[in-house]
């Protein structure tokens, strides 16, 4: 049986671990909270204007990536009619 003043310390040591763990996690999720809550403002302060700009944009941004994925699977399908006619 370990000596009590060496269990009395591991389980202190386990303790402190657990509790310094613990604060750190929760710590990080006000952080995370606060980070979020922020972002929120900020995107509700933007002008109409600017977010309107800024989802056309993006569109713009889906609709050529679209178009590269359709010309791709134009090409596979041509692959595969060509294929299988051989």
């Amino acid at each position: 049986m370990p000596n009590p003043k060496t269990l009395r310390l591991w389980v202190l040591t386990g303790s402190v671990a657990a509790i310094t763990v613990t604060g750190s996690i929760y710590g990080a999720g006000l952080k995370t909270q606060s980070q979020q809550s922020q972002a929120r403002k900020a995107a509700q302060e933007v002008p109409i204007e600017a977010r309107i700009a800024g989802l056309e944009q993006r569109r713009a941004q889906l609709v050529e990536q679209k178009a590269g994925l359709d010309k791709k699977l134009a090409e596979i399908q041509a692959r595969r009619v060509s294929s299988s006619n051989s």
